[in-house]
């Protein structure tokens, strides 16, 4: 029986995070994945704090947590209910402004600009958010992480996705090269 966070990856969390927002029963899920009810709970915070699921599954998961305690709450004792909402109000607005660990922002902006994959298929295949992946995108170019080679293959990648326009794309990149040249500048 695994007992950590650690000794999940990013897939098999998000793996796990469907999964419960399909069907919402802890017992299940506990005992497919051989893993304690608090180690589920422990993985469906991780995987709506750390968007490895989207919005409407967190969403999913918060609301069928809520309904829980709702039922397991005694009359009178709105104080754990209380707490919980706040805790997910929390979770809510971290989510938000969470970014990886820069290590691994680096590896996976370098993967994908090297990728054939879509922006929708990489981040599916790693399990982010593509409003995580946006936000790190931004975060290693802009902050000069990745090379200059990485920053045009990103702008290619771009140029060439049909989501895209081209006005729109060459807009973005400027400001990318000048924030990339103001923390140049800063930094030397």
């Amino acid at each position: 029986m695994r007992k950590f966070l650690k000794d999940f990856s990013r897939a098999e969390i998000r793996e796990i995070a469907i999964n419960y927002s399909q069907e919402p029963v802890v017992s299940r899920w506990s005992e497919v994945y051989g893993i304690s009810a608090d180690m589920l709970k422990k993985l469906l915070y991780k995987a709506i704090y750390d968007c490895i699921v989207e919005n409407d599954v967190a969403k999913i998961i918060l609301e069928s947590v809520r309904k829980r305690a709702i039922l397991h709450s005694e009359e009178g004792k709105n104080a754990a209910l209380y707490s919980f909402s706040k805790k997910c109000e929390m979770l809510i607005s971290a989510r938000k402004a969470f970014m990886l660990p820069d290590e691994e922002a680096i590896l996976l902006t370098r993967e994908y600009a090297s990728s054939s994959l879509s922006k929708k298929q990489f981040c599916a295949e790693n399990a982010l958010t593509c409003s995580l992946f946006d936000r790190t995108l931004i975060h290693v170019t802009c902050d000069c992480m990745v090379e200059d080679d990485v920053v045009d293959a990103l702008e290619e990648k771009a140029l060439s996705s049909d989501l895209y326009d081209e006005i729109t794309v060459n807009e973005l990149f400027e400001k990318i090269a000048k924030a990339r040249r103001r923390f140049t500048q800063v930094h030397s």
